[in-house]
């Protein structure tokens, strides 16, 4: 799995029971285990931001037209608090375009 240190891949499309359609990016290192994190967090998020709301993902999977969307953070613990700056900021400008969040720790 690619994860957030590869912003160019998006990692996982998934369709729930409910129809909605879920962008999962995966953290899979502990926060704070590699500078970098931070920059690759915001630049995953830009990436997967222009894939919903350009059309990426309707073009990549045309069932989801219409269907509610969300992009989801799986991580392996809690973000620290400049990560959590960081998921903040982007779940508000997903908000702004209509587009969910959810932050799933999987610790």
């Amino acid at each position: 799995m690619p994860g957030i240190s590869d912003s160019s891949t998006i990692d996982v499309i998934a369709q729930d029971s409910a129809g909605e359609f879920i962008v999962v990016m995966v953290e899979d290192r502990p926060w704070d285990t590699d500078p970098a994190q931070e920059s690759q967090l915001r630049a995953k998020f830009d990436v997967y931001t222009e894939f919903v709301h350009s059309g990426g993902l309707i073009r990549e999977c045309p069932e989801a037209e219409g269907e509610p969307v969300w992009v989801q953070l799986d991580c392996v613990d809690e973000p620290t608090d400049a990560i959590a700056a960081v998921v903040e900021e982007a779940a508000e400008r997903l908000d702004g375009l209509g587009i969910g969040f959810a932050l799933n720790v999987l610790s």
